[in-house]
């Protein structure tokens, strides 16, 4: 018996130790998320992490970097919880089925977007939706006249509680189901002629893609619902969108993903240290 108490003793302390070293590995781990993005020239960088006014500031800090910034529509709540403290903050928006998106990028700093053409970029932002059951439009750069490019990534499309992204009239829909109230990270990136998918650093889709990214200068990028046409609006939070004019690697995703961890994670990684544990004395009595 007191074998047993002892085995027990040192699964616990074990344990904490393990959640300990987890905590202080994520900890060094922790390169600022804005340093992580803004080291790659992001063609724009938005934080969200306003506390008033109507601009959603681009924040990237490349020198010479033009600055792409967005518009905060009447449907943003600002300063809203983000998914990790080294975030700061978040917007949340209502759903709202009215145009403008709850933020947009106007034409009049699209043409670096088109001038990706037919070359490699990555789209990259967190969400956390209560929703997943109806279509809600997370993403899309398009022509509002119809023209060019049709680029965009929803949920519940076509499938309740998936993600699915198109480019032009050609989509996919994602395998992993999106759970509610929880925070994502979501990353659409093109590399060698693929889309891929990513959500929570795990690819769930692809597409061979060898269309031009253009919408002759007349488009527009909406975060949380279309550019155009019947509202499909976006309910939840939304934070750290950068758009890029390269693929983003798995290993910069993983970074990315590693840098904001989802403060419940540790909890989660310190149960299954205890289940590990004690698997492994069980073996051993």
């Amino acid at each position: 018996m007191l074998h047993r108490l002892s085995k027990t003793g040192v699964i616990c302390c074990s344990a904490l130790v393990l959640l300990g070293a987890a905590r202080h590995q994520a900890a060094a781990a922790q390169i600022p998320y804005r340093s992580l993005v803004t080291a790659r020239d992001p063609l724009t960088y938005l934080m969200l992490d306003e506390t008033s006014g109507t601009t959603a500031n681009d924040t990237s800090t490349t020198p010479g970097h033009t600055s792409r910034s967005g518009t905060f529509s009447t449907h943003v709540t600002l300063n809203q919880p983000s998914v990790s403290t080294n975030l700061a903050t978040a917007i949340a928006a209502d759903g709202n089925p009215a145009l403008p998106a709850p933020v947009v990028i106007g034409s009049s700093s699209i043409g670096a977007f088109d001038a990706i053409d037919t070359g490699g970029f990555a789209v990259e932002m967190r969400f956390k939706t209560p929703n997943v059951s109806t279509r809600e439009d997370l993403f899309q750069f398009k022509d509002p006249g119809g023209v060019g490019s049709d680029l965009g990534i929803q949920l519940s499309n076509s499938t309740a509680g998936k993600l699915q992204f198109n480019h032009g009239t050609t989509s996919v829909v994602g395998t992993a189901t999106v759970t509610a109230n929880v925070w994502h990270q979501l990353v659409l990136s093109r590399t060698s002629g693929t889309d891929t998918l990513y959500l929570d650093t795990v690819p769930i889709a692809t597409l061979a893609d060898a269309a031009t990214v253009s919408t002759g200068g007349n488009g527009n990028i909406s975060l949380g619902d279309k550019v155009s046409g019947t509202p499909r609006p976006f309910t939840g939070s939304i934070d750290e969108f950068a758009f890029y004019s390269r693929a983003l690697t798995p290993a910069e995703i993983t970074a990315d993903f590693v840098a904001a961890p989802e403060p419940g994670s540790f909890g989660l990684l310190g149960v299954a240290a205890v289940g590990l544990l004690s698997r492994r004395a069980r073996r051993h009595v």
